[in-house]
C-alpha cells in the first residue's frame, strides 16, 4: 500500500499547489493538481506493488494513474460530452490495469485474457459512441505529449527502474541459487 511518508508529499504537494494557484505564481485549476495527484498516487502504489509481485496494489496503481491521465486530457483539451468519455475509458483502464498486473507475472494467463476482452469492449465501445479516426488519433496524440511531457518523462523513468530492478531481482536470485 501508499507510504504514509507519500501520502505526507503527496498532500504538502497538493497545499503548495492550491497556495500557489491562489497567489497566481502557477497557472493551475483544481482539476489539473487533481490529475497531478492522481499520477503521483498511482505511481506510488504501482510501484512498490510491482517490485513485491502484488496483484491488487499493481492494478489500482496503473488504474489511478490511468485516472490521473484522463483527468489530465478532459481538463486540457475540449471535450464535447465528458460522459461519453466516461464508460470507454473506465474500459480501457481496466483493460491496460489487467495487463500490467500480466506484465508483473507472465506465467498467470487469465490476466492477459481479461485485457485483451476488456480492450475489445473498450474499443468496441468507443467506436459505437463516437466518430474515430487513425488521422484524429494521432493528431491528438501529438498534441497531447506537446501539453503532457512531464508525463511521459514520468512513465519512461518509472519503466526503466523496473526494468533495472527487475533485472537485478533476477541477478540476485540466480547467485543465491548458484
Amino acid at each position: 500500500m501508499i507510504s504514509r511518508k507519500i501520502l505526507i508529499l503527496t498532500i504538502i504537494f497538493t497545499w503548495i499547489s492550491v497556495l500557489l494557484t491562489l497567489f497566481g505564481i502557477v497557472n493551475m485549476n483544481y482539476s489539473e493538481i487533481i490529475s497531478y495527484v492522481f499520477l503521483l498516487l498511482g505511481i506510488s502504489l504501482f510501484y512498490p506493488s510491482y517490485n513485491k509481485n502484488d496483484k491488487t496494489g499493481i492494478f489500482f496503481g496503473s488504474a489511478i494513474f490511468l485516472g490521473g491521465i484522463v483527468f489530465f486530457i478532459t481538463n486540457n483539451y475540449e471535450i464535447i460530452d465528458d460522459y461519453e468519455l466516461l464508460v470507454p475509458s473506465l474500459i480501457i483502464i481496466i483493460s491496460v490495469s489487467f495487463l500490467m498486473i500480466y506484465l508483473c507475472d507472465t506465467k498467470d494467463r487469465k490476466f492477459i485474457w481479461l485485457a485483451s476482452v476488456m480492450g475489445v469492449v473498450g474499443l468496441f465501445t468507443i467506436f459505437d459512441r463516437g466518430t474515430p479516426s487513425l488521422k484524429s488519433f494521432f493528431v491528438s496524440f501529438i498534441s497531447l505529449l506537446g501539453k503532457a511531457w512531464i508525463i511521459v518523462i514520468i512513465m519512461v523513468i518509472t519503466l526503466i527502474l523496473l526494468i533495472i530492478e527487475k533485472k537485478n531481482k533476477q541477478l540476485d536470485d540466480s547467485s543465491k541459487s548458484g
